[in-house]
């Protein structure tokens, strides 16, 4: 299925992969912060937000297609730099024309990822 490579190359952590899915008119909504517009703008807020972790896997539970759409469930594992991976539930709508993505709205509880970013930017430099 396509939002499965799509995924697949999410997790690949290489951006050009990602953002070769994505229509130019793409709209990102990212949990409760506001809308992204357009593929560089999306391009640049989730290079920003995948930068600050060393890796993401999705691990992909139930999904519910349509013809241009889907919804999926998963379960994100961010492996942090300090060898930690923080695990959230997640749930994703894309929508899709002959041009590519043009509706990702991510929906998940940031707070244990950015808590945990957090005390990692706090812990003292490795000697």
């Amino acid at each position: 299925m396509w939002w499965q490579e799509y995924f697949r190359d999410v997790d690949s952590g290489e951006i050009p992969r990602m953002a070769a899915w994505f229509s130019p008119d793409i709209v990102l909504r990212f949990s409760n912060w506001p809308a992204v517009h357009g593929r560089d703008a999306t391009v640049a807020a989730l290079a920003a937000f995948l930068a600050r972790v060393r890796s993401v896997r999705h691990d992909l539970g139930s999904s519910i297609p349509s013809e241009d759409a889907v919804f999926v469930e998963a379960s994100v594992s961010y492996a942090l730099y300090a060898n930690r991976v923080v695990t959230v539930p997640s749930a994703t709508f894309l929508r899709r024309s002959a041009a590519g993505i043009t509706d990702l709205r991510i929906y998940l509880d940031a707070t244990p990822l950015l808590s945990a970013l957090e005390h990692e930017n706090k812990a003292p430099a490795p000697s």
